[in-house]
């Protein structure tokens, strides 16, 4: 966060993104997937999709979010490898540490990226012949800011390689504020360093060739409008209808013609054309706008009935993720693909903020109830956000609720213990699914049958590594 003393200097942010990152640290751990096109994935002799691609399976098409069977087109000679979410958290959160050590602002964004703000730090690292040339020029303090950026990035990259490996690059962006640095972050890829200066005249100091320097108004005249964060299919086809087809025009808009067309939403696409952000950078952990699970499905479920018992198993994980965050959510998503790559989405916001798996799940199955089954279904999501925080323990007048909410805290605390699955609902037995992953984890955990009671289940869950990019990062 920016001290009073700092805030009339000039702003250095710097957007950091991992390459590729789940398949590089694959890759790091085991030499022989060095420099070979693989893939990170769930099982591939199941449905599953590309959760992340190393740098040379994209060279041939290759992406997240992408089927198997796409991806071995793509690319025949493509390597799959099981997903390790443990493995690629304790890097990330080494790769921070490193972070910390240059400023103590860093804000992560999500696994494999994250803000740091570099005002009033990047200077310390300026060159000697910087200073000098920089005082003779009367602009001092911003040429050793971005020179000293530039160094500093440098001296980090050396580190990170030190801490997880030469395998694992990254793509830096540096700008006057967030939006214009991940931007930057993406210009160049993978392992580039891009600089978006406040003008032209700050280029004067000599860069390495390693740097990319442009200002923001060649940045955003190089993008195209759905490059720019938060703008998706449905208004990008809105601004094309008014005529409005690149970043240029949008930010010649009139700011009361998108307000009128976007209500106060067209604020934040004017300032996204204009590369705005007020924005800080946020060293607190700022608590989650929402959390949710999704699961491609084995095979194609045609009705409701089929994806009752789906919709309850993961209405039971994302709430029990709320319940150990000390979360509740009012409001529902639904999120479908059908069996032709197309989406349906669907909410609903409840009277009363809850954590109950039970609850989710009847107004799930309300949704689709009110809906027509018109294609199978290859994948669900589920979702809960408008959440608020859990300061006391909500008690009901109804002796019922009562005892379910004392049932659901013995659950999770046996879970918590022996790990995810010991303990679950009766009604989720009936999923083949669910049977699988209690199965597999009670033979890989004999050594607590006698640990628990003869009711429970021994079993340990681990997240589906596609839900990086069909349900949480």
């Amino acid at each position: 966060m920016l001290t009073q003393d700092m805030t009339n200097v000039q702003r250095i942010i710097m957007h950091v993104d991992m390459d590729s990152f789940f398949a590089s640290v694959e890759q790091q751990a085991n030499p022989r997937l060095r420099g070979k096109p693989i893939a990170v994935s769930g099982d591939p002799k199941s449905r599953t999709v590309v959760a992340a691609a190393s740098k040379e399976a994209k060279r041939f098409g290759v992406k997240s979010a992408m089927t198997i069977g796409e991806a071995r087109r793509l690319c025949p000679k493509i390597q799959f490898v099981l997903g390790d979410p443990d493995k690629y958290v304790s890097v990330a959160q080494r790769i921070v540490r490193v972070f910390q050590e240059y400023t103590p602002d860093v804000e992560v964004a999500s696994i494999d990226e994250a803000f740091l703000e570099m005002t009033g730090w990047s200077t310390h690292f300026a060159c000697g012949d910087c200073v000098r040339t920089g005082a003779a020029r009367g602009d001092g303090e911003e040429s050793r800011a971005w020179c000293g950026a530039v160094r500093m990035i440098a001296e980090l990259r050396r580190c990170l390689y030190r801490e997880v490996g030469e395998w694992i690059t990254c793509s830096v962006g540096v700008a006057q504020n967030k939006r214009l640095a991940k931007l930057a972050s993406d210009f160049r890829k993978p392992n580039g360093l891009v600089l978006v200066y406040p003008h032209a005249g700050v280029g004067a100091h000599p860069m390495p060739d390693v740097v990319c320097a442009v200002t923001r108004e060649t940045l955003l005249a190089s993008l195209q409008l759905r490059d720019l964060g938060g703008i998706g299919p449905r208004i990008e086809e809105r601004l094309r209808r008014m005529g409005i087809a690149t970043i240029a025009q949008l930010a010649g808009t009139p700011i009361t013609v998108l307000r009128d067309a976007f209500g106060v939403y067209g604020n934040e696409l004017h300032d996204m054309a204009m590369g705005h952000d007020v924005r800080p950078v946020s060293a607190n952990d700022a608590d989650p706008k929402s959390m949710g699970h999704s699961v491609t499905l084995p095979r194609d479920l045609r009705t409701v009935e089929e994806i009752r018992p789906v919709v309850e198993e993961l209405a039971e994980r994302v709430t029990a993720r709320l319940r150990r965050d000390g979360f509740r959510g009012s409001l529902i998503r639904l999120t479908m693909r059908y069996g032709d790559f197309t989406d349906a989405h669907e909410q609903r916001t409840i009277s009363e903020a809850t954590n109950d798996g039970r609850r989710v799940a009847r107004a799930v199955m309300d949704m689709l109830a009110a809906r027509l089954m018109r294609l199978p279904v290859r994948l669900v999501g589920i979702s809960v956000g408008h959440l608020v925080r859990v300061t006391a323990t909500q008690v009901s007048l109804f002796a019922e609720d009562v005892r379910w909410q004392s049932a659901i805290a013995a659950m999770d605390a046996a879970n918590h213990r022996h790990g995810a699955w010991t303990v679950l609902r009766a009604s989720l037995l009936g999923h083949p699914r669910v049977l699988r992953r209690v199965a597999a984890a009670f033979q890989s955990t004999a050594h607590l049958r006698d640990a628990v009671d003869a009711d429970g289940i021994v079993g340990e869950d681990r997240d589906d590594p596609s839900v990086g990019t069909d349900g949480q990062k």
